[in-house]
């Protein structure tokens, strides 16, 4: 995996640290969306990190600028999302992808989960998203990241 990706995951496990740590359950509520959001992002770092370095050296650098910039906004990266992002590329990391989510259904739901948290407490709407199922959330999307750092070659 990427040392940009490996940093933010490092950084996630410090905040959950935190989290654990705190002992006021207004500052511990608060935490635990911040990771919400953060672990959203973690999907947006890790794709639009690693389509610009699958892409380098292997198409010109005029595309390259082209890939990373179209990227460069994608957001809400529910599943059905990033199977078409992946399909995009190919059709057999976006089969790969969901025949993992099929087989993997509790990760697939914490993926779209945690992007509807994340959607939710960006927008300001009510969100009670728990310590344990935000906990659930992202150890799930580390394990897609994972899975997908494996097939995007």
């Amino acid at each position: 995996m990427d040392m940009k990706t490996t940093q933010y995951i490092r950084d996630l496990e410090n905040l959950k640290n935190k989290i654990n740590d705190a002992d006021d359950e207004e500052i511990k509520n608060s935490l635990v969306k911040l990771l919400c959001v953060r672990t959203a992002g973690l999907l947006e770092v890790f794709l639009k990190t690693r389509i610009s370095e699958y892409s380098k050296g292997k198409v010109p650098k005029e595309i390259n600028r082209f890939m990373t910039a179209k990227f460069k906004d994608i957001t809400n990266l529910k599943s059905y999302k990033f199977i078409d992002v992946l399909s995009s590329f190919s059709e057999d990391w976006s089969s790969k992808f969901n025949e993992y989510l099929e087989e993997h259904e509790q990760k697939k739901s914490s993926l779209d989960s945690v992007v509807t948290q994340r959607h939710m407490i960006a927008h300001g709407q009510p969100s009670n998203i728990s310590q344990n199922y935000m906990y659930q959330y992202f150890d799930d999307v580390k394990s897609i990241v994972s899975f997908l750092d494996t097939i995007i070659r």
